[in-house]
């Protein structure tokens, strides 16, 4: 019995989002949406946000650890190294070095370039974000367009 308690109330790696609306309304600041979830009507309330914000909710593809050198080419042809940290089949993680000269922020013409033994891919990408900054440069997530 105490390892049951102690099982559920262990907390579950998965996103809040995945556990159900229940784990992301929170009662006290929506109490009319989370009597409804618990009423009879709580499957069709579901079913309705799930529709309406579905789109926000998209699954992450997988990701694989990839380091390997690879390059951002800007508009023009100018290439700025950068190292992969991650990639999956819907964009990319890397690491751009401290003083790589490229302003990300204006930059919307971008082609990501990974090379590797059999030769070079290509893929036209877009910044979705700053990931973070370490004490090799700056970490920037790309989506593959």
């Amino acid at each position: 019995m105490a390892t049951a308690n102690a099982t559920s109330a262990t907390p579950s790696n998965r996103p809040l989002w995945a556990r159900g609306w229940e784990a992301v309304v929170d009662a006290d600041t929506y109490p009319v949406l989370a009597e409804m979830l618990r009423s009879e009507r709580g499957p069709k309330v579901r079913a309705e946000l799930e529709a309406l914000l579905a789109h926000f909710w998209q699954p992450r593809a997988e990701r694989r650890r990839v380091q390997r050198r690879a390059a951002l080419e800007i508009a023009g042809g100018a290439q700025v190294p950068v190292r992969t940290l991650d990639i999956s089949d819907t964009g990319v993680l890397v690491c751009v070095p401290y003083g790589a000269e490229i302003d990300v922020m204006t930059a919307t013409d971008l082609t990501f370039v990974l090379e590797s033994d059999e030769g070079s891919t290509r893929a036209r990408a877009s910044l979705v974000r700053v990931a973070g900054v370490d004490d090799e440069g700056a970490r920037l997530a790309f989506r593959f367009s």
